[in-house]
């Protein structure tokens, strides 16, 4: 199969991504926030993601992707590792707002 085709077959699994890429188009330059996700410039369009746990990120359509990017906190612990959304929780329910001093820590 060839790139043509490779790119073909993935975008009709994404019509969820392909109709909110135009969506987005309209209101971001580009439709993207960063040039990595700029598929359109390849003949594509940009994946919506809904969730991501551990390795695996999971686009709008329910395709199911190992996500290779890792980004700043993935990279080091996956995505939504237990443990760091316990803290997180814990954190939220002794909130006190930004802007004001506070010893959380």
């Amino acid at each position: 199969m060839g790139n043509s085709q490779n790119l073909q077959s993935q975008t009709a699994k994404t019509e969820n991504s392909k109709t909110a890429s135009k969506e987005i188009a309209e209101l971001i330059p580009g439709g993207v926030n960063s040039p990595f996700r700029s598929f359109h410039e390849v003949g594509g369009h940009t994946i919506f993601l809904k969730d991501a746990h551990g390795s695996k990120v999971t686009d709008i359509d329910g395709n199911i992707y190992i996500d290779y990017l890792g980004a700043w906190g993935p990279a080091i612990l996956g995505h939504s590792p237990p443990s760091v959304v316990k803290a997180c929780q814990e954190a939220v329910t002794r909130m006190v707002g930004e802007e004001r001093n506070s010893t959380l820590s």
